[in-house]
């Protein structure tokens, strides 16, 4: 199996979207990449297409999208590379 970069496990980086994003803009975001994503366009988006579920599926549920930000935030400061790392055994 091949392991995820770490910025491939952080759902926010994957969404191209911030941490304060709402509800709304949070599934506006994931219809349009989606759509540009989709593998009926371009079969070799597959793997870009089911990073993209995964992600959304990770933060449209709260108290999931609350743990992540618990792994990512939890210092307050912007998110390093240690903390995005800290995610994958979490999420995976």
């Amino acid at each position: 199996m091949k392991k995820k970069s770490p910025s491939q496990t952080n759902p926010y980086f994957v969404l191209n979207l911030s941490q304060s994003v709402s509800k709304v803009d949070l599934k506006n975001q994931y219809i349009k990449l989606t759509k540009k994503y989709h593998p009926d366009i371009d079969p070799s988006n597959s793997e870009k297409f089911r990073e993209i579920q995964e992600a959304y599926k990770m933060l449209v549920d709260v108290t999931e999208r609350s743990k992540i930000d618990d792994v990512l935030y939890k210092d307050n400061s912007k998110t390093s590379y240690q903390n995005i790392s800290k995610i994958h055994n979490y999420v995976l």
